[in-house]
């Protein structure tokens, strides 16, 4: 499963790079840089797979006194935001356990929705994290994707369906999940990827709520 959804990242991120260097896409102001973590505040959706390839760089990059820091940071968000719907987890403000010094600690295991988020305008990602209902409600009224740049969204989207089609081909729950609820998950339950592979709904505890 880590193969696969790794294989999916490296995929989705090659296609973006080639995108990048049209005229259009070259052209295009992005905001977004080191140190920079405003979106990095809202509920991140994620497949199963991904959640395993973020246990895995933590087990891969960190050593077990680290990995003990890490597992504790995510079981203390998910005790506050588990089964919220996006807007309730955007109220609460709260950072993704990863966001150290506004910097993603797991950038290179970053779920495909986090991959597909490039704004043009930092000052608008500030102003929706601090007002995330009046946010909300701008998305609703607009047309267009407002300051966020389409193309890689769409990438990394049809990137996260296929990785959801193939998990269902080998017979994995391929339900939209939580990010940190689903981390925590696999961080702490045994044997994770046998269990979902025999069919067991192993991230049932994680999966999305229905908004709102």
């Amino acid at each position: 499963m880590v193969a696969m959804a790794a294989a999916v990242h490296a995929f989705a991120d090659r296609i973006w790079a080639e995108a990048r260097t049209s005229p259009i896409a070259s052209s295009t102001i992005v905001a977004c840089k080191a140190g920079c973590g405003w979106c990095c505040h809202q509920q991140v959706a994620i497949a199963p797979a991904e959640a395993m390839v973020i246990a895995n760089h933590l087990e891969l990059c960190f050593d077990e006194p680290q990995r003990t820091a890490w597992a504790q940071r995510v079981a203390a968000l998910d005790a506050v935001t588990r089964g919220l719907t996006a807007i309730e987890r955007g109220r609460l403000k709260q950072p993704c356990a990863f966001l150290v010094d506004d910097h993603c600690a797991i950038y290179a295991a970053r779920p495909l929705r986090c991959r597909g988020v490039y704004s043009q305008d930092g000052t608008y990602c500030r102003w929706a994290m601090d007002n995330s209902d009046d946010a909300a409600a701008a998305r609703r009224e607009r047309n267009g994707p407002g300051p966020f740049i389409v193309a890689p969204s769409k990438i990394m989207d049809a990137a996260l369906t296929g990785l959801a089609r193939a998990s269902r081909d080998l017979g994995i729950d391929a339900e939209g999940l939580e990010l940190t609820a689903a981390v925590h998950l696999a961080l702490t339950v045994p044997d994770l990827e046998h269990r979902m592979l025999a069919g067991e709904p192993a991230f049932a505890a994680a999966v999305l709520p229905v908004s709102s």
